[in-house]
């Protein structure tokens, strides 16, 4: 019975090592190298604004309007920004109820 169960268990691993799949990253990129520049449009945050502070932004979100939301797991708030800078306001904030999540996740 256990011989037969350990057949079993190496049969299923080696499945499973087969139907998973690998990525090969070679040292000179498959498209070549390209290089891109960043126009940064708008900052918020940072050592001289006092207004906006942020904990650690797990997720960032853009929709359709522009309107760019910011998804503070630390200090358990979603901000609105709009695409001029100008903020919208905390859109969401910490659950008080206890039937409420504490820690906004993705």
């Amino acid at each position: 019975m256990s011989k037969t169960l350990a057949t079993l268990l190496v049969l299923l691993l080696a499945v499973s090592a087969w139907a998973v799949p690998h990525q090969s990253n070679e040292a000179v990129p498959t498209g070549g190298k390209r290089s891109i520049e960043l126009e940064e449009l708008w900052t918020v945050g940072g050592t001289d604004d006092e207004e906006n502070l942020f904990g650690v932004i797990t997720q960032v979100l853009v929709d359709e309007e522009g309107l760019v939301y910011l998804l503070d797991q630390q200090l358990s708030t979603v901000s609105v920004f709009s695409p001029t800078e100008s903020c919208c306001g905390p859109w969401a904030a910490k659950a008080t109820a206890p039937a409420r999540r504490a820690t906004p996740t993705t």
